[in-house]
């Protein structure tokens, strides 16, 4: 047991002495290699320092050499550049004329087949108009650009549109276009239908509002309304036609040759005047110069409640073709269709029309 202590000690004395060696001999070594490391780096600045003067001049040294390269090619490229302008600009200048010439030769050519065309252009166009305003009752041409500012049937007939209907008007009087009925045959044709009774259909006892812009259906019965029958008769003078027949289909007319109404602010007062006819008038002498009243306006609206109408009133009525529709004889006073100096006031008329047209 003791030989194995001493043994293990004697070898570990020899470890121990042995790594006491290397260690001398390692820091012995280390100044050696600091110096030889340290003497070294002069050298190796000296030498990096050394070398970066002639690195700068021999760079420094070929700049003007490149300089002068470029340089002394430069004017070279723009002699070039500026000795191929001249040739350039005379070569495009040389062609402008002729170019000139030609564009300006053709424009005659052109001019002359577009105006040539025109012609052709507007006589298609204007041909295909009255086509274009056709409607299911008529034809919408433009009045006021052919015919002045108030168009009615009158200026439709001039312009060709000579059939009975429904047209499309454009008084300058109106703030917008009026549908109207035209009567383009009866004496001479271009007459503005106002009103017309015909079967019953329609209720004409009716108040002031529907009277001042019209009620009914135009190609039936109707009244065209007194708003508009005041713009219509307010800046040229017009004629009146009132055609009158019976249930034995005895047909009458009574035409006046001046008619007139008045404003809203005069309740559409009538000016009457100038009559013809195969009837006795029974118009001028009770509704001239009348306001109109109705079942709940106007000074006379007694009489148009007992009467069931509405109409230029007076003391009553002659004429009362706006009230009941009563199919011939009857037993009430003087509430039918009437016109008195025709068949009294205890017969309604089957038919009544009024019209009117510009002299």
């Amino acid at each position: 047991m003791a030989t194995k202590r001493r043994q293990f000690g004697l070898r570990a004395q020899t470890i121990y002495g042995q790594l006491s060696d290397f260690n001398q001999t390692i820091n012995g070594q280390l100044p050696d290699f600091n110096q030889t490391i340290n003497g070294q780096l002069p050298d190796f600045n000296q030498t990096i320092n050394g070398q970066l003067p002639d690195f700068n001049q021999t760079i420094n040294g070929q700049l003007p050499d490149f300089n002068q390269t470029i340089n002394g090619q430069l004017p070279d490229f723009n002699q070039t550049i500026n000795g191929q302008l001249p040739d350039f600009n005379q070569t495009i200048n040389g062609q402008l004329p002729d170019f000139c010439q030609t564009i300006n030769g053709q424009l005659p050519d052109f001019n002359q087949t577009i105006n040539g065309q025109l012609p052709d252009c507007n006589q298609t166009i204007n041909g295909q108009l009255p086509d274009c305003n056709q409607t299911i009752y008529g034809q919408l041409p433009d009045c006021n650009q052919r015919y002045g500012d108030n168009c009615d049937c009158s200026d439709l007939l001039r312009q060709g549109f000579t059939a009975n209907g429904v047209y499309t008007i454009y008084p300058s009087t109106l703030w917008r276009p009026l549908q109207v009925y035209c009567d383009q045959t009866t004496a001479g044709g271009g007459w503005t239908v106002i009103q017309r009774r015909q079967d019953g259909s329609e209720n004409f006892t009716r108040p002031a509002i529907d009277y001042a812009y019209g009620f009914g259906t135009l190609s039936d019965e109707f009244w065209l309304g007194n708003e508009f029958i005041h713009r219509l008769t307010s800046t040229v003078p017009n004629e009146l036609r009132i055609e009158l027949q019976d249930f034995e289909n005895d047909y009458r007319e009574a035409q006046y040759g001046r008619f007139v109404v008045g404003p809203e602010s005069d309740l559409y007062r009538s000016t009457i005047s100038f009559f013809r006819g195969n009837v006795t008038d029974s118009l001028i002498s009770e509704l001239n110069n009348k306001q109109f009243s109705t079942v709940d306006n106007g000074p006379s609206r007694t009489c148009a409640k007992d009467y069931k109408g509405g109409f230029w009133y007076g003391t009553c009525h002659n004429v009362n073709i706006n009230g009941l529709y009563l199919k011939g004889k009857h037993g009430t006073y003087a509430d039918g269709v009437i016109w008195k100096d025709f068949k009294g006031y205890h017969y309604s008329l089957k038919f009544t029309e009024m019209k009117i047209r510009p002299h």
